[in-house]
């Protein structure tokens, strides 16, 4: 066997063993295995759900099924925070400094913890395996109401900021949970 095929080989095993995932007979057979998505738990606007069908929709080995799958993916929220990390001092109206200092930058922080579950018997396949994601995002203290999408909540007041910050955030969780998945079922 040559290098490659060892490294292969080896790389293989590693990954289903880290998973500790067994193949289903679908898989095995070379069909696509449908796969359920419930509601994300504690996805308070139902935007990550979406984001999640969306990706998992990409993949061939899977096809989703809005309910009746034969395996269900589940996910909740484990935490869900966000922490200033960028400060400036505050201003008086005459454009003088103040003593005191406002945020101007913050970073969200998305735990999730996701399984995969056989529906016929209700076995859990693998995990729970916990992601993680961050986003950064600036934003004025003190309110303009308009987002600018180029720089994602720039120079916007911090809910508007926020809002422009969590689709991408969303996104790049949907894709570290389709790429578990990818992991999980070779």
């Amino acid at each position: 066997m040559s290098v490659r095929g060892w490294i292969a080989a080896v790389g293989t095993l590693v990954m289903l063993s880290g998973c500790g995932y067994q193949l289903s007979q679908s898989m095995r057979d070379g069909k696509q295995v449908t796969l359920s998505i419930p509601y994300v738990v504690g996805d308070a606007d139902g935007r990550l759900s979406l984001e999640i069908v969306r990706a998992v929709s990409t993949l061939p080995s899977y096809r989703y099924v809005p309910y009746g799958g034969e395996q269900i993916l589940v996910v909740a929220l484990a935490d869900s925070r966000e922490e200033n990390i960028g400060f400036r001092y505050d201003r008086k109206k005459d454009g003088k400094r103040k003593k005191e200092i406002v945020p101007t930058e913050t970073r969200l922080f998305v735990e999730a913890k996701v399984s995969m579950v056989d529906a016929t018997t209700n076995e859990c396949l693998w995990g729970p395996v916990s992601i993680q994601e961050t986003t950064d995002y600036d934003h004025f203290y003190y309110g303009h109401h308009e987002v600018n999408v180029f720089s994602l909540g720039q120079l916007t007041d911090r809910e508007a900021a926020k809002e422009a910050a969590c689709a991408p955030l969303n996104q790049r969780l949907a894709q570290q949970i389709v790429d578990l998945l990818q992991t999980c079922s070779l």
